[in-house]
């Protein structure tokens, strides 16, 4: 990828510009994080001359009058702007865009970010640019508003969110100061539109990271509570033995990641991740409203799935989640218990239990139970489903179509050695070919046999 975006550099400067690269992938590099983009930004050039500096190359131009170019290689693609132009991507591609200008100065460009961390800059000779003590705040761990940062603007809610998602990929803890200008930003947050906050909440779910910390830090600046269904969780105590990692906000935060971990190593796609990771957020919303002592004073929470999942459905709908994953979450979260009620699960358990999931499916439901046994710490992960998987992935094996008494009965063979083969053969042919029933495997047997 980096060849690619010198190669495109290499345009604007035989162009007479003079390229930077700029944002969140120089500081994802200086943090050893791959970029999951790159933006140049291109000094010294009008839209127009860096338009036919590009030319030749797969350029979508949807963005120029703002002074975006995006240009796709093969698999990625590098975002080329006028200094001090923002694009944020959500993860349907579609971006956030402020303008910028090629009257900037380097500067005026940096000064445009949210954060000091992501003011930074270098050029192709691998020179940093830092104005603002960027680089001292990654080397601190340290993130912290950019002093330029407008405090009235309309959309600053963002900056919350913006700060939710960087902290938890980069690792970094939010400085006293901007602190408690986030504490200040709970109204603004909360009349962000759906929209806006689905396209940063999903974000967040996609690019991994440490989303306990992400939450945390809404936790810690008051902001946690412009989502009541969550903030709920904050405070409400589970029995130390079953949860010695904490309150239920906690060990919900720590079921997150372990299902990040999960959708890593399993390589979901975009929609079964966000799927996953909502589901073990929210799973336990239910605890808030039903957790109590019994008899022996033990905490409990009985009906917790169930209770939950109106409040699972007020906290997507809040954030603006598509209908889609409404319909796949609230079946996960009314399930997530089932596994307790079942002494030795069948495959009529298993048929129910699908049904029950639907849209979802036992695969979604198997790794959100194995999430939240992960999320136990210090206790060791474990898979308390284990044999209901076994017993899933028997069910989905297709039986043979095409059988020896078919072959005796309807094509009169005398059976014999020669059946295995042959029915073998016929088995292969029909997991390829996707029979739907005897008559396609008559049709086979028919022309093989006779």
């Amino acid at each position: 990828m980096r060849t690619f975006v010198n190669e495109v550099a290499r345009r604007l400067e035989r162009a007479g510009g003079y390229p930077l690269l700029a944002g969140e992938c120089v500081r994802d590099s200086m943090l050893g994080i791959v970029p999951q983009r790159y933006c140049l930004e291109a000094y010294q050039l009008s839209t127009d001359d860096i338009g036919r500096s590009l030319s030749g190359l797969d350029v979508d131009t949807t963005e120029q009058a703002f002074g975006v170019f995006r240009v796709r290689a093969t698999w990625d693609s590098v975002d080329v702007v006028l200094p001090g132009c923002t694009v944020d991507h959500d993860f349907e591609q579609s971006a956030l865009v402020s303008d910028g200008s090629p009257r900037r100065n380097l500067k005026e460009s940096a000064s445009g970010r949210t954060f000091t961390v992501d003011s930074l800059a270098r050029t192709m000779d691998g020179t940093v640019i830092d104005f603002f003590d960027g680089l001292s705040d990654l080397t601190a761990r340290r993130l912290r508003l950019m002093p330029t940062v407008d405090r009235e603007d309309v959309d600053r809610g963002l900056h919350v969110l913006d700060a939710m998602r960087v902290a938890a990929r980069c690792s970094l803890d939010v400085d006293d100061e901007s602190r408690a200008g986030f504490c200040e930003l709970n109204a603004s947050l909360e009349a962000l539109s759906p929209r806006l906050t689905w396209s940063k909440f999903s974000r967040l779910m996609l690019e991994g990271g440490d989303i306990r910390r992400a939450f945390n830090f809404l936790k810690r600046t008051g902001c946690l509570s412009v989502y009541p269904e969550l903030n709920a969780l904050d405070g409400c105590a589970q029995e130390l033995c079953w949860h010695p990692e904490g309150d239920a906000l906690q060990h919900s935060l720590h079921v997150c990641n372990a299902a990040a971990q999960i959708a890593n190593r399993e390589h979901l796609t975009p929609d079964a991740r966000l799927e996953l990771l909502l589901a073990a957020l929210l799973h336990d919303l239910g605890k808030a409203v039903t957790t109590k002592r019994n008899a022996a004073g033990r905490l409990i929470s009985p009906g917790h799935a169930a209770v939950g999942v109106d409040l699972a459905r007020s906290f997507l709908e809040r954030i603006g989640a598509p209908k889609k994953y409404i319909e796949r979450v609230l079946p996960l979260v009314a399930e997530h218990m089932f596994h307790h009620k079942v002494a030795q699960p069948s495959k009529r358990t298993l048929r129910r239990l699908a049904r029950r999931l639907q849209p979802s499916t036992v695969e979604a439901w198997e790794r959100l139970v194995r999430a939240d046994y992960a999320g136990r710490p210090p206790l060791p992960p474990r898979n308390p489903v284990a044999q209901w998987g076994l017993i899933h992935r028997e069910m989905q094996v297709p039986q043979p179509i095409l059988r020896g008494r078919h072959l005796i009965a309807q094509l009169r063979m005398e059976p014999g050695p020669h059946f295995k083969p042959l029915l073998d053969e016929a088995y292969r042919v029909q997991k390829v070919e996707g029979w739907q029933g005897l008559q396609e495997a008559m049709e086979w047997a028919r022309a093989h046999c006779l």
